[in-house]
């Protein structure tokens, strides 16, 4: 900067701050959106976007924002980091065009994978709370939406929530037991119309997991099998 300073009006030349990979993208786009030309400026910032998607810099995202090149930086950076967690909360907040399906398609991916990591780990209670406020947030920006297909949407749907798919795609209106040993859930239904021979030789109450067969937990007062209805 006191190289700038000191040049001022005597050198054309800004490389050496639009270059300087010390300063933030942010302040180097102020810089140039300040004293380069049109044209300078334009060629810059396309630079700027194609080395953040190269190397999956998030910073692009102060040029892109959450467009087509926002998602193409986001990818770039999952793939170098494995970071999916910044992903999902940073696609979690927007509304994406429903021509985009590919872009959808890679955010849902993110969220979803996202929702399996919080699963995984036992922090359901983080999971459910993460599904109510993305619900919320998406409800909330439907609501305030300024573009008439999508006030059009969401008069057709307001009747049916669950229809909504970026709110409630991924949402479902269930609370399952897990077992301990394998976190499968107990709910003992039988998924598109297959039936389980095994479940259907047992008793109407079962005292062991239908899927790693170990034994349920016991009551912790008379520490009876909690058993379930087959």
């Amino acid at each position: 900067m006191c190289h700038f300073l000191l040049h001022v009006g005597v050198e054309k030349n800004f490389d050496f701050i639009l270059g300087n990979e010390y300063l933030a993208y942010s302040d180097r786009v102020a810089f140039a959106c300040r004293f380069l030309d049109h044209e300078s400026l334009q060629a810059y910032m396309q630079k700027c976007l194609e080395k953040c998607q190269q190397v999956g810099n998030v910073e692009g995202l102060v040029l892109s924002g959450l467009s087509k090149e926002g998602i193409k930086i986001l990818q770039a950076f999952v793939d170098r980091t494995s970071d999916v967690q910044t992903a999902a909360l940073v696609v979690s907040r927007v509304l994406l065009p429903q021509d985009w399906v590919t872009q959808r398609k890679v955010c849902m991916e993110w969220v979803e994978t996202y929702r399996s990591l919080l699963n995984t780990w036992q922090m359901w209670q983080s999971r459910a709370m993460f599904d109510v406020d993305r619900a919320a947030v998406l409800r909330t920006m439907k609501a305030k939406g300024n573009d008439a297909a999508a006030r059009r949407i969401q008069n057709r749907r307001q009747n049916t929530r669950g229809s909504d798919m970026d709110v409630m795609a991924s949402i479902p209106a269930a609370l399952d037991a897990r077992c301990n040993y394998c976190s499968s859930p107990l709910g003992l239904k039988r998924h598109e119309g297959n039936a389980n021979q095994w479940l259907s030789k047992m008793k109407p109450v079962l005292s062991c997991c239908p899927q790693c067969r170990k034994p349920l937990p016991r009551c912790a007062i008379c520490l009876l099998s909690l058993g379930g209805l087959n």
